[in-house]
């Protein structure tokens, strides 16, 4: 695994040399080869693992697929951005790992019955947001042919992180003395072990009231070299994604919470009320940082699509609250908060993992899993995420005279007028929307 703080014990974990990626099949021959699905991490672009502990594949396994997990550099060694074009550090290492990883993965999958030209890559949260990189970026152009971001885009303001001074103030912290000169802080930098390039809290508190989310994520880079990823502003990369060809599926959560900053008036209007009990305002609290986090990229990258795209996109809304299989919602939430799906919920229903168990094949919770990798299989295989698992459903692409149509994962899965859309509309609001 990448080198990173283990979000468990707080120690540090992993290795620099993490460029390594799992393939998992259950059929090395079969009369047709089998669809590949590449997955990507996330974790605030800090954290994060392509381990069976995390990610265990076995409910994937179910199908005839080919899953890819794969991992990528974080922290200061994967998204560190420098301006000396000299010393060839103009950020989104992190990014390029998994363009070589998909490289990879078309060049040889076939060798594990897999079919080079049926890949989809997913991924969640930060993960989500570079699948989206990945949808925009001209060097992935035809390594994959379709994708699912789930809970995360490069339209949310987290997803792209001006560098500033971040490698001078990590020289800082770690004993340099000299000046802001790239050549020098690379210099003592490059000479550290990399253990100690990781674990620092380089925001200052005005960034932190400017919304600053992460000291070392994706950025503009600060030249365009013949690998780069991300050469111009997000909103610009869309309008013109190779991606729009492709078939696409997007979707978060439907309570996103974790934490948050400042909000003006008008959004405290939208999401808060004087006379709510104290549990009341920490919902609201968590339903407004859903928002601000992730349900109003997600809504952008949904109306680019529907403005851009020639290929079909599907609209997803996870809603599934089981009172105990959570995952996420514990993890983030502790045993405070004991309803509502939260950030990242929908991946106990996809992955395997240490903290989840063996369920008994007629409960709700193993009819979800079934039904989420019914869906994700089969958007995977055929284009379309219609499967004998909602069989009741017809489910049709989003359309731009109805984007708050969406299809419900719940207790039942059903098409539904997006709840979370009136609030959306404020937030829209306060964009130019022109500029999609």
């Amino acid at each position: 695994m990448p080198l990173q703080i283990s979000f468990l014990t707080h120690e540090v974990i992993g290795s620099e040399d993490c460029l390594y990626l799992n393939v998992f099949a259950k059929k090395l021959q079969s009369a047709e080869p089998l669809p590949v699905m590449v997955y990507l991490y996330g974790g605030a672009f800090k954290t994060g693992e392509a381990t069976r502990t995390i990610y265990a594949p076995d409910y994937f396994m179910i199908k005839d697929v080919i899953l890819v997990t794969l991992n990528y550099r974080l922290g200061a060694l994967g998204f560190l951005s420098l301006k000396d074009r000299s010393l060839q550090v103009p950020g989104n290492a992190g990014l390029k790992d998994q363009i070589l990883a998909l490289k990879w993965v078309k060049q040889y999958i076939s060798y594990f019955n897999g079919d080079s030209n049926n890949i989809t890559l997913f991924g969640n949260s930060s993960g989500s947001c570079c699948t989206h990189y990945m949808m925009s970026t001209k060097q992935t152009r035809g390594l994959f042919h379709k994708a699912i971001p789930m809970s995360g885009d490069m339209l949310s303001f987290w997803s792209d992180t001006p560098q500033a001074d971040r490698g001078y103030r990590l020289a800082q912290r770690t004993g340099y003395k000299g000046d802001n000169i790239d050549n020098q802080v690379f210099d003592h930098l490059h000479k550290l072990p990399p253990q100690q390039l990781i674990g620092h809290s380089l925001l200052t508190e005005a960034e932190r009231h400017k919304d600053h989310c992460f000291d070392f994520a994706p950025t503009i880079e600060t030249y365009v070299g013949e690998d780069c990823v991300i050469p111009k502003p997000p909103e610009q990369m869309v309008r013109e994604a190779w991606s729009h060809d492709i078939p696409v599926m997007l979707g978060g959560t439907s309570f996103e919470d974790e934490q948050t900053k400042k909000y003006p008036q008008k959004l405290i209007e939208t999401h808060f009320i004087d006379n709510d009990t104290h549990y009341k305002k920490i919902i609201n609290f968590l339903d407004y940082y859903s928002f601000t986090m992730f349900w109003h990229g997600t809504f952008r990258s949904l109306n680019a699509r529907l403005n851009y795209a020639t290929a079909p996109t599907y609209f997803y809304r996870f809603a599934y609250d089981s009172p105990e299989f959570n995952l996420y919602r514990k993890k983030f939430c502790g045993d405070y908060i004991k309803q509502g799906v939260c950030h990242a919920d929908d991946l106990s229903y996809i992955f395997g993992s240490f903290r989840g168990w063996k369920l008994d094949r007629a409960s709700n919770e193993f009819r979800t899993i079934q039904r989420m990798i019914g869906i994700f299989t089969a958007f995977a295989r055929n284009s379309s995420p219609n499967c004998p698992e909602i069989k009741h459903l017809n489910w049709q692409p989003a359309q731009r005279s109805q984007p708050q149509r969406v299809v419900n994962i719940s207790d039942y899965v059903g098409i539904i007028a997006l709840p979370e859309y009136s609030k959306l509309m404020v937030w829209e609001s306060m964009y130019n929307i022109s500029s999609l």
